[in-house]
């Protein structure tokens, strides 16, 4: 499925969780259609369930970015220096300069009472993810000229799509109750509640890199799903193509509960960044927020329901029918659209 010589390690979960796994495949057996069973999630088709798959080595050691490609050879490099513990607050013009020339930055940390300059000889990559990139850069005042102008702040440069367009991730919990002694989690069943069981598994992971903590969630399958054409024919479709997910599906559970997380991931609506500012000058907190934009769509909400349907027929497969009891939480009493949808919005 995957190469086994890039730096990127990918490996299919390093701790089974039996009983759970076997539902869920018996279950896509039996479903077929949106659940379907698929061999490799990340080829060019992946829509259906299949196993989750994990940058972790085959060691279990967890593998970033850090571990990946910095490595020693890469740090030893003369053109290159890391610095840790350290922020990015803005960029700024050179004065005395022609033009816009941006190839100073202003970093801080805990260590020093005032930000330092940095001054690039040639040029400054700005990549400080979907969220830090907008930030420092209307921090640095680049930014749409009347968002700042009704702050009294004059940009260094006007920008209006900084800080829009934001895509984010929508997500809810669907709950299921269990038949009593249904369900056998084995030894770890009570992990995220006791302490001393905590403990004897951080020290296993620690030791030799086995057991429940080697990944980061007791999670062993997913499925992506797409709306039905007549949706998408009809509100228009925001995915990246035809065969590309609306809709991620997550299964797993805890000793009280059979749990579905429904995940938009191609929404239609938008968010964007903005900041907080002191007074009306240029004089402002380093802090921000993101304006809400959740649902801004109507095609999100209804996605958002679809995949709250899809969690009702996956419990449906025969091999839950002396398993699952019913909705429990927050959807137990809902019985109208009106009422999920208010349900959905509340707990996204």
């Amino acid at each position: 499925m995957h190469s086994t010589a890039g730096r990127v390690p990918v490996t299919l979960p390093g701790f089974s969780h039996p009983l759970v796994d076997s539902l869920a495949l018996r279950a896509s057996e039996e479903l077929g259609g949106d659940f379907k069973y698929n061999v490799d999630m990340n080829s060019s088709t992946p829509l259906g369930l299949g196993w989750l798959q994990l940058t972790i080595g085959y060691d279990g050691t967890r593998s970033s970015a850090a571990e990946t490609y910095l490595d020693d050879e890469t740090m030893s490099r003369d053109n290159l220096h890391a610095v840790t513990d350290t922020r990015v607050t803005r960029v700024l013009k050179i004065n005395g300069t022609e033009g816009l020339t941006i190839r100073m930055v202003e970093v801080r940390n805990s260590e020093l009472v005032e930000p330092v300059l940095l001054t690039a000889s040639k040029e400054v990559v700005l990549s400080a993810g979907s969220i830090g990139t907008p930030l420092i850069l209307i921090h640095s005042v680049i930014a749409d000229a009347d968002s700042l102008a009704e702050l009294g702040v004059t940009p260094m440069l006007n920008n209006t799509s900084v800080g829009k367009n934001l895509t984010d991730h929508l997500a809810f919990g669907v709950m299921f109750g269990l038949a009593p002694g249904s369900l056998d989690l084995g030894p770890w069943a009570n992990l995220d509640t006791d302490p001393a069981l905590q403990a004897k598994v951080l020290n296993i992971r620690n030791t030799n890199r086995t057991g429940p903590y080697v990944q980061p969630t007791p999670t062993d399958h997913l499925a992506w799903i797409r709306l039905s054409s007549n949706i998408t024919d009809t509100l228009g479709d925001p995915s990246s193509s035809p065969n590309s997910a609306h809709v991620e599906f997550i299964v797993s559970a805890t000793p009280d509960a059979y749990v579905v997380v429904v995940v938009l991931v191609s929404p239609a609506s938008r968010k964007y960044t903005s900041m907080i500012f002191f007074g009306g000058g240029s004089d402002f907190d380093h802090r921000s927020f993101c304006q809400e934009g959740c649902y801004a769509k109507n095609l999100d909400l209804l996605t958002a329901h679809e995949g709250f349907k899809s969690a009702i027929n996956w419990t449906r497969a025969p091999v839950f029918d002396n398993i699952i009891t019913g909705l429990v939480g927050p959807f137990a009493n809902a019985s109208t659209e009106a009422e999920i949808n208010n349900i959905i919005r509340n707990i996204t």
